[in-house]
């Protein structure tokens, strides 16, 4: 049973003519409803009990009925309608175009195929939000690095370098026309310290000289505890 039928609080909301005993009695129906016509009648009803169209909603298989509560912006179950979706295009017009933040960042994520992220990332109409949680989800090298070193947006950089992990693409954004904050989240990542010291000896900015020299140490020290250990 979903966690909103024991919230009291919603009673004065979403319980306005009904008890929440009586509420919860239709929703132990519908528990045992099998009909999909009948919950798709009860799952598309707003005048339905909150509890009882998201139980309806939970249950229901008929993607038509789905899809008209996650595309209606009006309508406070979109959220739970949008997990049922099955339709690939549709969860990514919605990650894409939506209004509501939460459900076209839900949408994109329900796509979970790497393709499909970077197109939403690159995608113009994409909120700033849906990039950032999707990049977070792409393991690809080479586009994370082609983000941060084009994106010209900072959030975008960031988000990009979180899953950097090629050094290479890490020093070059050291050097490139980052902002300073990429570059300092790229200096913290970088795990190969001789090529770490080379551009150091090139770097004009001193906060961020100043960081990857923090970061040499740091790397040293690793070292110097892995050679202690393997001693021992």
């Amino acid at each position: 049973m979903h966690s909103v039928y024991s919230d009291k609080s919603l009673s004065e909301t979403t319980v306005p003519a009904e008890s929440w005993a009586q509420v919860a009695a239709k929703v132990g129906t519908i528990e045992e409803l099998a009909d999909q016509d009948r919950l798709g009648s009860i799952a598309a009803d707003k005048r339905e009990p909150l509890p009882v169209r998201i139980e309806a909603i939970s249950r229901l298989d008929d993607q038509q009925v789905l899809t008209r509560i996650a595309k209606d912006p009006r309508d406070c179950c979109r959220s739970v309608a949008l997990e049922r979706i099955e339709d690939k295009e549709l969860l990514f017009q919605l990650a894409v175009a939506d209004d509501d933040e939460e459900i076209a960042t839900s949408a994109a994520l329900l796509l979970a195929e790497e393709n499909l992220y970077k197109k939403i990332v690159e995608s113009e109409t994409a909120r700033l939000e849906t990039r950032q949680a999707v990049l977070k989800k792409i393991t690809d090298q080479d586009f994370l690095l082609k983000v941060a070193l084009l994106s010209g947006f900072e959030p975008l950089e960031l988000a990009a370098i979180e899953n950097l992990t090629d050094d290479m693409a890490l020093l070059h954004i050291l050097e490139s026309r980052v902002s300073l904050a990429a570059k300092q989240a790229a200096v913290y990542k970088v795990t190969d310290i001789e090529r770490l010291i080379l551009v150091k000896n090139r770097l004009q900015d001193g906060a961020l000289k100043m960081s990857v020299v923090v970061r040499i140490k740091q790397l040293k020290a690793q070292r110097d505890q892995v050679k202690s250990a393997l001693k021992g």
